[in-house]
Order: structure tokens, then C-alpha cells, then sequence
């Protein structure tokens, strides 16, 4: 079974507001250098050369989780509405 769709232009718009937050909160604690411009949630990873834009790309990154498992560890450190505005 699956839960409501998430709208993930709505989440990583979220996101961008409250990048330092979201950094904060959900990055792992080890790891190698990400370079993440805070402006537009493009990032990069120099030593695997990994590289996306949107905080769900980079949490999912981090994680090593499904982009709509980042999606949903967004949705609920943010505080928003799952259901809301979904298609």
C-alpha cells in the first residue's frame, strides 16, 4: 500500500526557504564534502562526481534512500500537508 502522492516541486520550494534547517536536520553527520549552493539547491559531490538540484535529490543522495523516501523525510521535517496540492 502506498501513502498520498508528494509533490515534489512543492517540497524542494519548501525546502529552499529552510535549507539550513533541512541540512541540519537531515544530512548524515559523516560522509565526504558536498558543495551546496544555497540559492538554488544545486549540488555537487567532487569525489563521486554525484550531482543534482532540489534538496530531495541531495538528501536522497546523502541517505542512500529513494528519492520518495527523501521526499517524505522532507515533507515531515518541514511540517507539511501530505495530501495538499498533490496530483
Amino acid at each position: 500500500m502506498t501513502g498520498p502522492r508528494i509533490d515534489f516541486d512543492r517540497v524542494n520550494a519548501a525546502a529552499l526557504g529552510k535549507l539550513a534547517f533541512v541540512l541540519k536536520k537531515l544530512l548524515p553527520k559523516r560522509g565526504g564534502k558536498i558543495e551546496i549552493n544555497r540559492f538554488n539547491a544545486r549540488w555537487r559531490a567532487p569525489a563521486t562526481g554525484a550531482g543534482g538540484h532540489g534538496a530531495i535529490s541531495l538528501i536522497a543522495y546523502a541517505r542512500g534512500v529513494p528519492q520518495d523516501e527523501a521526499a517524505r523525510l522532507l515533507t515531515e521535517a518541514l511540517g507539511l500537508d501530505q495530501g495538499a496540492g498533490n496530483a
